[in-house]
């Protein structure tokens, strides 16, 4: 992509959706000016439609006006959205396998403070004295009242079998308690499955990538018991979680980089270490034209550092870019900060990685008795035997 058209892009969008010069650094007074002079035809059709008829621009038809801009500057990774930054941050919170395992939600009251929204009695939060409608005054040491909700809340969240010290306010009583959390982990890596083929195979299907995907990852294939080679499914992969690409791949190999590469010029570098218990077998990863993101990642570091890894699929989708989300004054900006560079690679995005062994195949076919990419690494480590 171009940085200057993404760069330009930002800029429109922060004015479009009112936020000024503070949006990025180095936005100033002449970029307004600028920007006001690029799109006064715009403004004076809205003037006109303003003062002239009773015609009236709706918040939909101003999201499509901003998002065909986009489409026009940008790739298809950057959109507009208009959201709710606290719902959507309290439905990340509620969402997370502790809040799950414990059988409760939280809200925001109307006077902007987090309470108890719901639970379920005899759960294990009831068991330790939550109620509905508990104000949550402060988390370990963060007041929220001082501190903020957004950012913070998420402390009630946690690690299985971990507490925190929670200071809440019940009708006029303020109560304390040691909060002990438990985490749900098979609710909350759904996406990770996993059975024994023939031949002793350990075949491994990764839906998406989370911050739980590498420990489940490791925790099936100890429950598989002996296994003489594996094979990892990554097709209609579209990634996620970028960190859990790079625990995935450490498994499997030693010293490697995957830079992120922004387009302001920082960078940033995730490493896999050579810690002597990397997976030695011979290993197949799976993938096809919905193969995406991290996904890539994983594929792209196997295919450099591990020896006996083969490819086989077709060529991946080729999303080398990775995005960012910038909370505007309406909503939210969901655009392509940068690219990636897996190990010794140039940047893949647009171009895709070309299997080592390619085998065309219908997507509806996976899981069928048709699925010859399956049959084909089936083949390929039982031939390694």
């Amino acid at each position: 992509m171009n940085i200057k058209k993404q760069a330009l892009v930002i800029f429109i969008t922060a004015s479009i959706a009112g936020i000024g010069g503070w949006f990025l650094h180095g936005y100033s007074v002449k970029n307004e000016l600028e920007f006001a002079e690029k799109f006064k035809d715009l403004s004076e059709c809205d003037n006109v439609i303003s003062e002239k008829t009773f015609f009236e621009a709706d918040d939909e038809a101003m999201d499509k006006m901003i998002n065909a801009y986009l489409d026009s500057a940008c790739d298809m990774f950057t959109f507009y959205t208009r959201e709710d930054e606290m719902r959507d941050y309290l439905n990340y919170i509620n969402e997370a396998p502790s809040m799950k395992k414990c059988g409760f939600t939280v809200n925001v009251n109307s006077a902007d403070q987090l309470y108890i929204d719901s639970i379920t009695e005899n759960s294990l939060a009831w068991n330790q004295g939550l109620r509905p409608n508990d104000v949550i005054l402060a988390i370990d040491e963060t007041v929220l009242a001082e501190t903020g909700i957004y950012n913070n809340a998420e402390k009630i969240c946690g690690k299985n079998e971990t507490s925190v010290a929670l200071k809440l306010k019940r009708n006029n009583e303020t109560i304390e308690l040691d909060f002990m959390r438990y985490t749900d982990t098979s609710e909350s890596t759904i996406g990770v499955t996993s059975k024994k083929l023939e031949n002793d195979i350990a075949y491994i299907k990764i839906e998406n990538f989370n911050k739980f995907t590498s420990s489940k990852f490791n925790s099936e294939l100890k429950n598989m018991g002996e296994y003489s080679s594996i094979i990892v499914d990554l097709r209609n992969n579209f990634g996620g979680d970028t960190e859990a690409s790079i625990e995935l791949s450490d498994y499997f190999i030693g010293e490697a980089d995957v830079t992120m590469e922004y387009f302001t010029g920082e960078r940033y570098v995730h490493k896999t270490t050579l810690d002597g218990n990397e997976i030695e077998k011979p290993v197949v990863i799976l993938c096809n034209e919905n193969s995406a993101s991290s996904s890539e990642i994983v594929t792209g570091l196997l295919m450099q550092y591990k020896d006996n890894a083969t490819v086989v699929g077709v060529n991946t989708i080729g999303k080398g870019c990775f995005q960012k989300d910038y909370v505007l004054s309406n909503g939210k900006l969901h655009y392509t900060a940068g690219y990636y560079t897996v190990g010794d690679w140039e940047c893949y995005d647009g171009k895709g990685i070309a299997p080592d062994v390619e085998v065309k195949m219908d997507k509806e076919l996976i899981g069928t008795d048709k699925d010859v990419q399956l049959q084909k690494a089936v083949e390929i480590l039982s031939d390694t035997d």
